[in-house]
């Protein structure tokens, strides 16, 4: 299935679309009040990943795994009260701060402007955060704390898949309901809903519900099929594979991209305009219906399990128009998956999870360093610290930048050079050095400010730079091991050559190129279920291995085989616009089959078209196409007649 901002993408085209072919409805949904509640419809039946609704009596994990996932993910970003741990963004954010200061006096030789940054009382923030990050580190080198996430990864196989017993409907996840059941009849009656009553707003989420469907159902065969199976048989490399193919939709088309024999013109390697990167595409901002929450802020409360600020129009929205629709559509079931406040809540943790993904304030696009300045003199040879990510031969332990040794001379260089070795000694903190004392840092800057003013500027812009090289290192680090956890879209420079095996303090791993797993492959039937593996171990003993998500999956297809995708080699803008014009369509989306598990022989039409067709032409009616794709192209909605085996027993499920 398509990933949010993928989904957002096609919405912004939709609009493009609605300009020509329907300028009042267009003027309506652009309006500033309602375009927000049009884009948080376009996200469709995600909210359902962030009810936070339980299962009791049935188990572990709980019945949103998803949820609890992130929670733990958002504990890493903004800290955790109770243990205490604090939070990475704002410790980052102050590091990062005072170190852009720093350059930017030294590029202007800015003496004074150094004597007020010793005035302004940042050093102690700074101090703080290398104390926060000592905490940081010393709770993660026990891999025993990333428990929760890991257990939860290998644990939430969707319930439908259990070999023991029928798992009953009102078992079923949130966004199993929105995917599996009564889809089309939601986004028919929904609409219908949102049209009697009035409110423009709710109208425009209504569209954008439309939208979702729409993308769901033309996209659902080729994700599958560069997944390699269905969400329901590998939910983790579903997911992850949503994220490559987000940073390869993004990047096309920002880079007004075609596709030409070999792949994209221009080639990855010319991706590089801002609009390109999901980075800090601050895709959060579309969606934002919170009334100007701080995303810290609740991140933290979700950290602590606290009670989120009701939103009351959404509150409002749901008791009135999607509550209802969504009773109605499903002949007013019995299982208490959706309520009004639970919807808030879902709207908060999508907010969130665009925010750490796209808002550029957690890991951010560190942008590359550039070429040494002219003080550092002609082809200068860089330190051996410069890559965290490297072991020193000797000590076996990570490269460091050396400890400060500043000289009480005014007129040597190394009297600025002590504060700014400190910082980089505080970035070994993080990056897996030893521990400098959060002293150096105020002492090093009052050393800058307490002596003359005939500075070595050169030397210390110099020393920045390699500074800013360190960094730019360990943060790229950081980027490639959140994007193979599958919480971060790649940059568009991933989806170009591998650079090679990651090393952080861990076993060796494969970072690949992601450019090549967005071309879609034959796939002729769903596979067996995951087994929760998290590790490919190489081919040999010396071998860098792979989170197992990030390889295609080889092992058994599920009987009886079914068609899930036909045609190889199309990449994604065939199911958003078709811009390669490769994507003849032929089955519409209107239309359903002779039976639930008849599928259909043509591929959708791009999802663009689709959904201006659906918007502009309204249907008192829509199938109930399976919006996983799942058990192949073109299914309708189905669940299982037995516990799970290997050969499925699909009955209709609507």
């Amino acid at each position: 299935m398509a990933g949010l901002a993928t989904r957002l993408l096609i919405g912004e085209k939709v609009l493009a679309s609605l300009q020509s072919q329907d300028s009042a409805l267009y003027t309506k949904l652009t309006d500033p009040t309602n375009q927000k509640w049009y884009y948080f419809g376009v996200l469709g039946p995600a909210i359902g990943d962030f009810v936070p609704s339980t299962s009791a009596g049935f188990g572990a994990p709980p019945i949103n795994p998803y949820l609890s996932i992130w929670r733990q993910v958002l504990r890493i970003a903004v800290g955790d009260t109770t243990t205490p741990l604090p939070g990475l963004v704002p410790t980052l954010q102050t590091l990062t701060g005072i170190v852009n200061q720093m350059t930017t006096l030294v590029a202007n030789r800015d003496f004074n402007g150094m004597i007020a940054l010793k005035n302004s009382g940042q050093l102690n923030a700074v101090n703080q955060a290398s104390a926060d990050l000592t905490t940081i580190l010393q709770f993660f080198t026990n891999t025993s704390n990333l428990a929760p996430i890991t257990n939860l990864i290998q644990q939430s196989n969707p319930k439908i898949n259990n070999t023991n017993v029928l798992v009953p409907e009102v078992f079923w996840a949130g966004r199993d309901w929105l995917h599996w059941k009564h889809s089309g009849d939601f986004a028919a009656v929904l609409y219908q809903s949102a049209l009697a009553r009035g409110d423009d707003r709710y109208l425009a989420y209504a569209v954008g519900w439309q939208v979702a469907y729409a993308a769901l159902v033309c996209s659902s065969g080729f994700m599958n099929s560069i997944a390699g199976t269905t969400y329901r048989t590998y939910w983790w490399r579903s997911r992850w594979i949503e994220l490559v193919a987000d940073a390869w939709v993004w990047g096309y088309y920002g880079a007004g991209a075609t596709i030409g024999r070999e792949g994209p013109e221009p080639s990855y390697d010319q991706w590089t305009s801002p609009s390109c990167a999901l980075c800090a595409a601050k895709l959060h901002a579309w969606v934002d219906l919170t009334g100007g929450a701080d995303p810290s802020t609740i991140a933290a409360a979700v950290v602590a399990a606290q009670p989120l600020p009701a939103i009351s129009d959404i509150e409002d929205f749901a008791t009135n128009i999607w509550l209802p629709a969504w009773k109605a559509a499903n002949n007013n079931p019995a299982a208490p998956i959706f309520d009004a406040a639970g919807l808030s809540t879902a709207h908060y943790m999508l907010w969130l999870v665009l925010w750490f993904q796209t808002s550029g304030d957690v890991i951010g696009c560190n942008p590359p360093p550039g070429a040494p300045p002219k003080s550092c003199g002609d082809n200068p040879t860089p330190p051996d610290w410069i890559d965290p990510t490297k072991t020193n031969p000797v000590t076996g332990q990570p490269f460091q930048p050396q400890q400060p040794t500043p000289k009480h001379d005014p007129n040597v260089g190394e009297v600025i050079c002590g504060a700014i070795l400190a910082a980089l000694g505080l970035a070994s903190e993080f990056f897996g050095g030893g521990l400098i004392g959060a002293g150096a840092i105020a002492g090093g800057i009052a050393l800058i400010v307490d002596g003359e003013e005939q500075l070595n500027w050169d030397e210390l812009e110099c020393q920045l730079y390699w500074l800013g090289v360190y960094l730019y290192n360990g943060f790229e680090a950081l980027h490639k091991l959140t994007v193979l956890a599958g919480f971060q879209h790649p940059y568009p420079a991933d989806l170009a050559a591998s650079p090679g095996p990651l090393s952080f303090g861990i076993a060796d791993l494969n970072f690949p190129a992601f450019g090549d797993m967005c071309r879609s492959v034959s796939l002729y039937s769903t596979l067996t279920p995951w087994g929760g593996n998290l590790l490919d171990p190489g081919s040999g003993a010396s071998a860098p291995g792979s989170l197992d998500w990030t390889q295609y999956p080889k092992w058994s297809y599920e009987t009886p085989v079914s068609n899930v995708w036909l045609w190889p080699n199309w990449w994604p803008d065939t199911f958003i616009d078709n811009n390669s014009n490769r994507n003849p369509g032929g089955s519409a989306i209107t239309t359903p089959p002779s039976s639930f598990n008849a599928g259909v022989a043509a591929p959708f039409p791009p999802s663009v078209p689709t959904a201006v067709q659906l918007i502009t032409t309204p249907q008192t009616s829509l199938p109930n196409w399976n919006l996983d794709g799942d058990r192949g192209l073109g299914w309708l909605a189905w669940t299982l007649a037995a516990p799970y085996t290997t050969n499925v027993t699909p009955v209709p499920g609507s």
